[in-house]
């Protein structure tokens, strides 16, 4: 890999310099994009997404199903990883422990996005749950308590007749 790189031409090697800028540039303002989203959800700035019909609930499913999926081949390919790494340092192969150290080094590095992604996910679970079903009562006493309802006979949640 190392001749291959030697071989190339000065205006491939720009070419090959541009072409990963472009790539960063690219991956970075959708990260930005993608976090700017979710924070302008988690402001209250749009509306929580709620399946209203059929079509909806499926997508959303159809997306958790493919998220599930995806986490199992790459929880896949660790492993494989893992087994490959762990037989390489049983045989002795040269670069085995500078391998097993920058794994352990990602690994460890890995987990406080992990962890910040963990939190904020069960955050906004519950601010969603609260959207969701918190209106609901008090839609409900607020019906309740409108004048037509009054002389009726009905009780509010407390047991004062209105």
């Amino acid at each position: 890999m190392v001749e291959s790189r030697e071989n190339l031409t000065p205006e491939q090697r720009e070419r090959n310099r541009r072409r990963r800028r472009v790539l960063l540039w690219v991956l970075g303002t959708t990260v930005l994009l993608l976090l700017a989203i979710i924070v302008s959800q988690q402001l209250w700035l749009w509306t929580v997404i709620r399946p209203d019909t059929a079509s909806d609930t499926l997508v959303l499913y159809a997306l958790s199903t493919l998220n599930f999926v995806a986490f199992v081949v790459f929880l896949f390919i660790f492993v494989r990883n893992l087994l490959k790494l762990r037989r390489e340092r049983e045989e002795r192969q040269l670069g085995s422990k500078v391998k097993t150290r920058l794994l352990v080094y990602f690994i460890s590095i890995s987990f406080l996005p992990i962890t910040a992604m963990a939190v904020f996910s069960y955050l906004f679970l519950n601010r969603s749950l609260e959207k969701w079903f918190n209106p609901l009562p008090e839609e409900i006493q607020g019906q309740c308590a409108a004048p037509e309802c009054r002389g009726r006979g009905h009780r509010v949640p407390g047991g004062v007749a209105l």
